[in-house]
Parts: C-alpha cells; sequence; structure tokens
C-alpha cells in the first residue's frame, strides 16, 4: 500500500535538472528532463504528480491558456492534464472570458465570475476539457461547490412562430 495520495510540486520551473552527459546549455532540454524525470517518478510511486508553474505577465488580465504557462512547450507536450485557475477581481478585471454554462451553452457574464474561479481544463489527456466554475472563500482560501448557472430568462428562450 502506497503512503502517498498525491505529490505536489511548486515552481515546476525552478526544479534544477540533473546535468547528464552531452548536456549544451539549451533550457528546453534541461525542462525536458525535468518533466521526464517527474513523469518517470510519476509510474514508479503510483501517485498523481501535481505540479505548480508560473504564468507569463500578459495572463493577468485575461483567460489564461496553456500557453501562458512559463516553459510551456515542454508542458504540453508531456503533461497529461494542465489546469489554469482563473480569477477575476471586481474592479481590475474588464475582458470577457468567453466561458459557457455547462448544457445551457449560455455565455457566462464576467460578473458571474466575481468571487467565483474558473478552472480552466486545457489539457485532459483521458478526458474532454471544459471550464467550471467554482465558489471560492478568499479568507480560507478554500474552493466550494461547483456554481449553477444563473437562471435563463425569457430573452434567452428563442421564439418560434407557427
Amino acid at each position: 500500500h502506497n503512503p502517498l495520495d498525491c505529490v505536489w510540486l511548486d515552481y515546476f520551473t525552478d526544479i534544477q535538472p540533473t546535468i547528464k552527459e552531452g548536456f549544451n546549455g539549451n533550457r528546453y532540454e534541461a525542462m525536458a528532463d525535468v518533466a521526464r524525470d517527474i513523469k518517470t517518478l510519476k509510474k514508479e510511486l503510483d501517485v498523481p504528480i501535481v505540479t505548480l508553474a508560473q504564468l507569463v505577465r500578459g495572463a493577468r488580465d485575461r483567460r489564461p491558456f496553456k500557453t501562458d504557462i512559463a516553459e510551456s512547450a515542454v508542458t504540453e507536450r508531456i503533461a497529461d492534464g494542465i489546469i489554469l485557475i482563473d480569477r477575476p477581481i471586481e474592479g481590475k478585471d474588464t475582458q470577457k472570458r468567453g466561458y459557457k454554462w455547462g448544457k445551457t451553452n449560455k455565455e457566462a457574464k464576467l460578473s458571474d465570475l466575481f468571487g467565483n474561479v474558473a478552472l480552466v481544463i486545457d489539457k485532459n489527456r483521458y478526458g474532454p476539457t471544459s471550464t467550471p466554475i467554482f465558489g471560492f472563500d478568499q479568507e480560507y482560501m478554500k474552493f466550494t461547490e461547483e456554481i449553477p448557472p444563473p437562471m435563463i430568462s425569457s430573452e434567452d428562450i428563442p421564439v418560434e412562430f407557427n
């Protein structure tokens, strides 16, 4: 029985690679080695490994994408899944995000996200991608239950004439 349920690694891009024979100082190759070593460790321990990474500065005021991850080319290629956290702040963020509310496919307004958080599942090797919206308790830094979409108004229902 494995005593570990999960392993968390902070600042993926700060992990120093083991210098191997023939290393030419290429940053991409170094980070690819780190990513492969993490994937090997995941298989050996038989537990999920979650690595945290910093986003580039341009992602602050808009919906984040997997290409916003520092060293994203390596991450995109090797990761089994990529989840980005988007938490628009009222009075600061003004750009629309383009999120949809599940099966209704109704666009989420930016104001629907204030005080909440969108988990952007931008890569999922074993399933679909999506963007569920959760409550966020800032005082305790805790995610709460998924937020249901706002009620659909009569303006959203198409009218058919016979």
